[in-house]
Parts: structure tokens; sequence; C-alpha cells
């Protein structure tokens, strides 16, 4: 097994470990996404993903309970203009 760190940049921030953020695998040869930037609101983080967590049925759920919306993210109805569409 191999692991990898990213190296200190003044785009990327500090080093981190790339392991995958939903089930923590380090093996660098399985991780398929790495530090792709996800942001809910006008802030984000960068994170990896292994192929296994990448290709489930699930990741979109991971996403949101990651980020902090573990039962969904949906915009307040007053925030919207919603129109019903009669057939």
């Amino acid at each position: 097994m191999r692991t990898a760190t990213t190296k200190d940049s003044y785009l990327h921030g500090p080093s981190t470990e790339l392991t995958c953020c939903v089930c923590g695998e380090k093996d660098i040869d399985k991780i398929l996404v790495q530090q792709i930037g996800i942001a809910a609101g006008i802030g984000g983080n960068c994170y990896s993903f292994c192929n296994k967590c990448w290709n489930s049925k699930n990741l979109g759920k991971n996403i949101l309970k990651i980020l902090g919306f573990e039962h969904g993210m949906r915009i307040k109805e007053e925030m919207m203009d919603v129109k019903e569409i009669l057939p």
C-alpha cells in the first residue's frame, strides 16, 4: 500500500494526508478523486474519495452528511418564487 500527503502551497494551504473522506481509505492507488472543492454557501473545503465511495449509490447522502446537512439541503420556500403548472 502507498500513502500520500500533499505538499504545502500558497494556493492549497498546509499539507494534508490524502484519504477518502467517507471511509478513510489511505491507499493512494485507490483514491480516485483527489482534493475536489465542495462548498455549501460561501465557504468550502477540499475532499478526496476512493473509487468504491465515489461510485457508490449513496455518494450524495454521504457528501451532505460531511457538510453537516444529514437531512437534506433545501432553500426556504419563502426565498423562492414557486409556481404550480397545471397539466
